[in-house]
């Protein structure tokens, strides 16, 4: 009767630890893949990666909905590897946390407080006929500013233009009467480039107005 218990006991542990290796799977009797999703920045040499994160989850091809969200982060390489069932669907979401990432069309994003921003979204069917398979997405690196809260007023907004553009065309607005006052506003994803911010009162009035030499992966601190 002990080695029974004892082979139940083992049999127990070895099903938890299969499940703990693969989080990201559920059941399927589809061969398992490792996908490797690779993250390349177009135009910087040296970007950290640790200011990425890639959620994803996975959807059976014989299921009617997908898993649950997870969060990873990217290696030094900007690489990451997931264990995913053959002939299903893989949901991805990059996402900034610092605004060094741009947007494929948007001048810019906001992150107010913690928040983090998604800059690319895919889903794709996974079919192959072998064991690895490698997934490039490619970005763009941009700037990002700080900007002090404890001078927006109620519900006054910030207003900024690329020098060379034109004004009437190009603006871009950011208002924080949407927002409860917070130690951490940044602008982000924002082409490099010579700009000019304007800090705009609840009276519409322009309070200040700065020239900004935005340099790629820089952060700038406005209106502190």
């Amino acid at each position: 009767m002990r080695n029974i218990h004892i082979l139940v006991t083992a049999a127990i542990l070895w099903l938890i630890i299969e499940t703990l290796a693969t989080p990201n799977i559920r059941h399927s009797n589809e061969p398992i893949l490792r996908v490797r999703i690779i993250l390349k920045i177009e135009n910087a040499d040296h970007f950290d990666f640790s200011s990425v994160r890639l959620a994803f989850r996975i959807r059976d091809d014989d299921a009617d909905d997908a898993g649950t969200w997870q969060m990873v982060s990217l290696d030094k390489s900007g690489s990451v590897w997931l264990v995913v069932p053959n002939r299903s669907v893989l949901f991805l979401e990059f996402k900034s946390l610092d605004g060094s990432l741009r947007l494929p069309s948007d001048v810019f994003y906001s992150l107010v407080g913690n928040e983090v921003k998604t800059v690319l979204r895919d889903s794709v069917k996974i079919e192959a006929n072998k064991e690895e398979i490698d997934r490039l997405y490619v970005l763009k690196a941009g700037s990002a500013v700080s900007i002090c809260s404890r001078d927006f007023g109620e519900s006054g907004h910030v207003q900024f233009f690329r020098i060379g553009t034109r004004v009437e065309d190009e603006v871009s607005i950011f208002s924080f009467a949407e927002f409860e006052p917070t130690p951490k506003i940044v602008l982000g994803g924002i082409e490099p480039g010579v700009w000019q911010f304007s800090l705009v009162g609840s009276d519409g009035k322009t309070l200040r107005s700065v020239r900004v030499d935005l340099i790629n992966l820089g952060r700038t601190n406005l209106f502190c």
